[in-house]
């Protein structure tokens, strides 16, 4: 595997300024319970709060990645489970990549409990993910 472009970095970034932005303050250690490594990890524990962030500058919804991005959301459903709540979000820096994302994560059980993000970041970054926190259906869109 080659090492993350510039493009990369911007929507890893873009990720974590939104994570801030949105409250998920506290950076996590970098890893998931089962070692599993997303490229933005940041927790609110006061409110119980998950971010997962994960930039997909060239990488798109099958095989390995798609599987990492499924153990992603696994977490994050186990996280709801225990009574937090959450998001699960992946960047990308190409509309019809975020397309593609949309219709991957709309098939990971966690999508029949969760509310559908898509978002455009800037000019060149769109957000797409699953949230599990019930004021997010009111920005979502």
């Amino acid at each position: 595997m080659s090492a993350p472009g510039e493009r990369h970095e911007a929507l890893v970034y873009g990720l974590g300024t939104l994570a801030a932005l949105m409250g998920f303050t506290l950076p996590h250690d970098g890893r998931l319970p089962d070692g599993a490594r997303p490229d933005v990890l940041r927790e609110d524990l006061w409110r119980r709060r998950l971010f997962i962030g994960d930039a997909k500058a060239s990488e798109w919804p099958e095989g390995i990645v798609l599987q990492r991005v499924s153990g992603y959301a696994v977490w994050m459903e186990a996280h709801r489970l225990a009574g937090g709540t959450g998001m699960l979000l992946i960047a990308t820096p190409m509309s019809h990549m975020a397309a593609a994302w949309v219709k991957a994560l709309a098939e990971l059980p966690l999508a029949r409990v969760a509310t559908p993000v898509r978002s455009r970041l800037d000019r060149s970054a769109y957000i797409v993910g699953l949230a599990t926190e019930p004021r997010v259906a009111a920005v979502a869109a």
